[in-house]
């Protein structure tokens, strides 16, 4: 319906509307549009703003649902490919939760975190200076020059600008000066502002006759991998943040999304190539989650909000095997690492897999690590550069670290005895949380940030500092070992 006859209906309910709010009523059929209007007229006010019509559209997202097609031209070579894929159970935290919330627990946890970074780094044999432990350098001669590798229990900046790093392992605890030198010693400075608490680092110690200075500090780090692509002309196609329920839910922009997968609209060979749905976690709004969230949802009962994601999860074609992570709006608990939804919610009809978050799995050999990325926010708050509007450079921080917690003392952590945040050598990451489309490369590992599936100007989006990327899909090929989004935001498909 174009707006010459939308503004004609309004007229007849004695309504005007103001300049640009017929943006509000893209994706809708004539027949939704006058349901619309009949809600409009019930308005006090006069003239009809896009907010006035996104609060109606608002009360009437909750879907009667309409069967998806598949198009008659519709050929997926994906299905002709079949799937070879495996989630790798041992890093999946889900009916092996051990911790209690016990002093016991959390020695355990951080002995395998430091144990774990530790092997990786005496794995590697181009090594500078020898690795001590923290107690024997007290007996080392002034001058030379050693490596610990410790966990930054406090960090300090003085007067002069210098940096005080608290330091410990298995065998003490010391203080280390990273010296504020901008001749000698700028890269290491300059390391050193990076450095958060919580984190296993190898530091290179130049031994002193009062205090040992910090030659070097070197994080965990990725190695340096070959771009991985396979024979099979293969996809796989990446959402987040559905936040279904929520009254913001784009529901009409999320159908089209279904649509094209089954094969309707443009870009009908790379929808072809998709045999794999991945979805990084806060499939649902949930309950509770923030101060009066009830007033922003249309569906106020967590099991019919999984109710509607499961008819959702049925009009994806029966080619694409659907892999689905919670996050912390999802019905389990808020501590990481997170166990997987349980069968009676997120309903198994065989090709609909359920994991804990994080999850680390191989998809046609490409080893990748799923991850709903509740930490990244306070990443941004303790890393300076970082901003919410680029998380692939939050993403790279994580893989540096080898971490998906970093800052234990900032997260919601279940002190677990196994390390289930560790980051693997990976081929592929995603991350989600922070509603921004993202795609970045490091070291040979491909980037990818899921957007939202909420309107962008949401008050709740707002106020934790988002700036969202609404009802935007990434397709990773991996054949060709390209991304290429695909935004059903507007009225039409467009391919970025």
């Amino acid at each position: 319906m174009d707006t010459k006859e939308i503004n004609k209906l309004l007229r007849e309910k004695k309504k005007l509307l103001k300049p640009g709010a017929t943006e509000a009523l893209n994706g809708f059929s004539d027949e939704e549009i006058r349901s619309i209007i009949e809600k409009l007229s019930e308005l006090k006010s006069v003239f009809i703003s896009e907010s006035d019509i996104k609060d109606v559209t608002n009360q009437i997202k909750k879907p009667d649902f309409v069967e998806v097609k598949r198009a008659s031209d519709f050929h997926p070579t994906a299905k002709e490919y079949g799937h070879e894929f495996r989630i790798y159970e041992d890093h999946d935290i889900t009916g092996k939760s051990k911790c209690k919330g016990e002093l016991t627990d959390f020695v355990k946890y951080f002995s395998e975190r430091y144990n774990k970074v530790k092997e990786l780094f005496i794995s590697r044999a181009n090594m500078k200076y020898p690795i001590t432990d923290i107690e024997r350098l007290s007996s080392a001669k002034p001058g030379d020059t050693l490596r610990v590798i410790a966990i930054v229990s406090k960090k300090i900046i003085t007067k002069n600008k210098h940096v005080m790093l608290e330091i410990e392992d298995m065998s003490g605890v010391t203080t280390v000066l990273v010296l504020n030198n901008q001749k000698e010693g700028k890269e290491t400075y300059e390391k050193s502002m990076k450095v958060i608490h919580d984190e296993v680092i190898a530091i290179d110690v130049r031994i002193g006759t009062n205090l040992n200075i910090v030659h070097d500090i070197i994080w965990p780090d990725m190695p340096f991998r070959d771009k991985k692509r396979v024979e099979k002309d293969i996809a796989i196609a990446y959402v987040s943040d559905l936040h279904i329920g929520s009254a913001h839910f784009l529901s009409k922009n999320f159908e089209n999304m279904l649509k094209w997968l089954n094969g309707n609209g443009p870009g009908k060979e790379l929808a072809e190539k998709v045999g794999y749905l991945l979805i990084g976690g806060d499939l649902v709004d949930g309950i509770g989650i923030y101060p009066n969230q009830d007033k922003e949802l249309v569906i106020k009962d967590i099991y019919d909000q999984y109710k509607l994601l499961n008819q959702f999860m049925e009009l994806v074609p029966d080619h694409i095997e659907i892999i689905a992570i919670p996050g912390n709006h999802d019905a389990v608990r808020r501590a990481e690492p997170q166990p997987a939804l349980q069968k009676d919610i997120l309903q198994d009809d065989g090709r609909i897999h359920s994991v804990g978050n994080p999850a680390f799995m191989n998809i046609e050999g490409f080893k990748t690590q799923m991850y709903h990325g509740y930490t990244m926010e306070s990443l941004v708050q303790d890393v300076s550069g970082l901003t919410l509007s680029k998380p692939a450079e939050i993403a790279i921080e994580l893989l540096k670290r080898r971490n998906l917690s970093p800052i234990f003392d900032k997260s919601i952590m279940a002190p677990e005895h196994k390390d289930y945040m560790f980051v693997e050598e990976s081929d592929l990451f995603l991350t989600a949380h922070v509603h921004k489309i993202g795609y970045g490369e490091y070291r040979g590992c491909a980037i990818m940030n899921g957007g939202t599936w909420i309107d962008k100007t949401t008050p709740w989006q707002l106020r934790r500092g988002f700036s969202p990327t609404p009802a935007i899909i990434g397709v990773y090929d991996l054949h060709n070992a390209r991304v290429t989004h695909v935004d059903f935001a507007g009225g039409e498909v467009a391919f970025q």
